[in-house]
């Protein structure tokens, strides 16, 4: 950290991190697509199908270097104006891999094509800028000296790559040598839960023992894994939601809130694989809470 004037800092980091992989992809099970009891297969190899892993036990984790950079300005005690980047460049990846597993039926000992994601020794990066400022305006006679805002806004773009595994591209193995790539029906998907565009507007009004808050939160379109398929992709697209909340301190013990989520009814819209096939539509509707604070 360093200070270039009394209402002026600044932040450099530098680190190496590491990502593990989520619980539900170090799975070992299995999946057989073709299996189907009133159909007559004649080999057992047919009845199996393709077979796909539910997780691979021996994914390994991310690792990372990272770069993060910010400047923060505080013209007053009520307001900050910060700016930063960053870059993160990852030392791994996903494939779609295609391998051949010994499966024991009746007795025999059948082969099966499983497909199974495992981490690439691709090099991938992100990079992004992020946004802030927060002011109140106490400048303002009373009683508007109570009012006061806070935006954040980032971006962020990687070139990281994961393939679905049953419509994008795939890598077959044979004895531990690659023998077949396959070429993809779908695009790659990008890091999980990455949105290029993340918004945040938060109005408020704060006086006495009365705080009251309206916030906007926008995110734009990403990809977000299935919990018992993780290897498929699904977008979820663009969405923005309103939420409101009013609070009220009764003593400096006990204090009142309610909370509104979702207030316009806004939808969430599933596509499957690419972004122009629609998966789903599902409606939440509003929801509100309410509650006592109490403290000892």
């Amino acid at each position: 950290m360093a200070e270039f004037a009394p209402e002026i800092l600044g932040r450099v980091a530098v680190y190496r991190a590491l990502s593990r992989p989520d619980p539900s992809n170090l799975g070992y099970g299995r999946s057989f697509s073709s299996v189907d009891e009133d159909e007559e297969f004649p080999t057992v190899e047919e009845a199996l199908g393709l077979v796909t892993a539910n997780g691979d036990p021996f994914t390994d984790p991310l690792l990372s270097w990272n770069f993060d950079a910010s400047v923060e300005w505080y013209p007053n005690a009520d307001t900050i104006v910060a700016v930063g980047g960053y870059c993160k460049s990852f030392n791994g990846g996903f494939d779609t891999i295609v391998r051949n597993e010994t499966f024991i039926v009746d007795g025999m000992e059948i082969e099966a094509p499983v497909s199974t994601i495992n981490t690439s020794s691709d090099t991938s990066t992100i990079y992004g800028l992020e946004v802030s400022v927060a002011l109140r305006l106490s400048y303002l006679p009373q009683p508007l000296d109570g009012l006061g805002l806070k935006i954040g806004y980032n971006y962020a773009n990687s070139d990281f790559e994961f393939e679905d595994d049953t419509l994008a591209a795939t890598t077959s193995v044979l004895n531990n040598e690659t023998i077949v790539q396959n070429s993809g029906l779908i695009p790659s998907a990008d890091i999980f839960g990455l949105s290029k565009h993340v918004l945040s507007a938060q109005v408020y009004y704060q006086i006495g023992k009365l705080n009251l808050q309206g916030v906007y939160k926008y995110r734009s379109r990403y990809f977000q894994q299935f919990v018992s398929t993780p290897g498929r992709v699904r977008y979820v697209d663009d969405t923005g939601v309103f939420e409101a909340r009013i609070s009220y301190d009764i003593t400096d013990n006990i204090a009142v809130r309610l909370e509104g989520i979702n207030l316009f009814n806004e939808p969430r819209v599933n596509y499957r694989g690419a972004t122009d096939d629609f998966g789903a539509i599902q409606v939440y509707g509003s929801r509100y809470f309410a509650g006592i604070r109490f403290k000892f």
